[in-house]
């Protein structure tokens, strides 16, 4: 982590004597997060919290809010559309069908248009909301209620039924729309 803080002070450092600092819109993000034996896991194969929640940093000041943190349910792909937006293509959402542009989001806006961030991994699935994460694996349900419980130990399923109800639909119609599950090989 030093060493990547060090090379993004550099590229910072040298944009601002450039003057272009300014004039340039920083993302960093991280593909996943580690299990340090969290759930008794040492591997990030899961769809939990620690696997999923991605470190990302959007910074434009000319334009975007500062500081703010930003709990609205985002995916990776969405940054296609959204640097898509930052680059005048028109209609960016249209141009990359599988995300979502973040630039309302990053405008202060409520919304981008995304109720749920979905997920999957070895023939398991995953919807996130603001609030809640959904995951069905090998046809056990699991739910889990970020707001009471941030670190998924608590399995609510059976308590909030009409809410994994309702995420248990749009984990459907995700799936027909993302292609096939193809299962994991064996060796």
């Amino acid at each position: 982590m030093a060493f990547m803080d060090a090379q993004i002070g550099r590229l910072l450092e040298t944009l601002e004597s450039s003057a272009e600092l300014k004039n340039t819109v920083i993302i960093f993000f991280s593909d996943h997060s580690i299990f340090l034996g969290n759930h008794g896991r040492l591997h990030k194969g899961t769809l939990f919290e620690e696997a999923l929640n991605t470190s990302m940093i959007v910074s434009w000041p000319k334009r975007f809010l500062t500081d703010q943190t930003n709990p609205h349910p985002m995916e990776l792909m969405d940054l296609v559309p959204t640097t898509f937006e930052l680059a005048g293509v028109p209609a960016p959402n249209k141009a990359a069908q599988n995300g979502l542009s973040i630039v309302p989001l990053l405008e202060g806006k409520e919304t981008n248009g995304r109720t749920y961030a979905f997920s999957e991994i070895l023939g398991a699935q995953a919807a996130t909301d603001a609030r809640y994460r959904y995951i069905v694996s090998e046809g056990v349900e699991m739910l889990y209620d970020h707001q009471s419980d941030p670190y998924e130990m608590k399995n609510v399923v059976s308590e909030l039924p009409e809410v994994a109800d309702r995420m248990r639909r749009a984990v459907k119609r995700w799936m027909k729309t993302s292609g096939p599950v193809h299962p994991p090989k064996t060796f």
